[in-house]
């Protein structure tokens, strides 16, 4: 075999395609938001109240959405301030605050 074979077994990918499959593969790599039981979705809601009432620190899991309906998600944790009555909640560090829609919570503990 000479160098001329060797050339023609090289694998040839455009730019544009190598963008393509990476896109691909991160797509195929996000999740769909879950969907919650009401009896999840009750239990949450009784914890934001109580947090909100007596100041506790709680874990907020909620999805980000990305591509088509796909996404990933997040988890921080902190005190909840606001309504939850106007459909978001406002988690507040002492660094940092996150604006998080209830159409988008996936879990809430107490820490």
């Amino acid at each position: 075999m000479g160098k001329l074979d060797d050339l023609f077994a090289m694998k040839w990918v455009l730019p544009e395609h190598a963008q393509a499959l990476s896109h691909h593969y991160y797509k195929e790599s996000l999740s769909s938001q879950p969907i919650l039981e009401e009896d999840a979705l009750a239990e949450m809601n009784f914890l934001i109240q109580q947090s909100i009432h007596e100041d506790y620190a709680l874990a907020v899991t909620w999805f980000v959405p990305e591509v088509d309906a796909r996404g990933h998600m997040e988890t921080e944790w902190g005190w909840v301030k606001g309504n939850p009555s106007q459909g978001q909640i406002k988690l507040v560090r002492d660094e940092d605050f996150w604006w998080i829609d209830l159409k988008r919570l996936v879990s809430v503990e107490r820490v």
